[in-house]
């Protein structure tokens, strides 16, 4: 069962907003402060738009632009996700637990 379809149970989901209430905890689980991880945001949202754009605009694609599943997490929680996964000792499955995601985003 995707949990994300279902908003009333992702209470204890942790999500950039509830992790930047408390910014001693922010900067323990990322390595970075709230102000930090926003700086890092920015700075990466512009090169992943153009990634992004170039992916859909793939000669070879299946599906038209815009086709397919749609992102589960927004672009902060996708970076907060690979900052946990990359700094903490966890399994990814872990990571996904935490975030939220169902099974199948964390099969390797």
């Amino acid at each position: 069962m995707n949990l994300l379809r279902n908003k009333s149970k992702i209470n204890f989901m942790l999500t950039v907003h509830k992790l930047r209430r408390k910014p001693r905890h922010f900067a323990r689980l990322t390595g970075l402060t709230p102000e930090d991880f926003d700086q890092l945001l920015h700075a990466l949202a512009p090169a992943y738009q153009e990634q992004r754009a170039a992916g859909l605009a793939r000669p070879d694609r299946k599906r038209v632009a815009g086709g397919g599943r749609a992102f589960d997490l927004e672009l902060g929680e996708r970076l907060l996700a690979t900052l946990l996964a990359t700094l903490l000792p966890y399994r990814l499955c872990v990571t996904g637990t935490l975030l939220s995601l169902g099974l199948t985003h964390c099969e390797v």
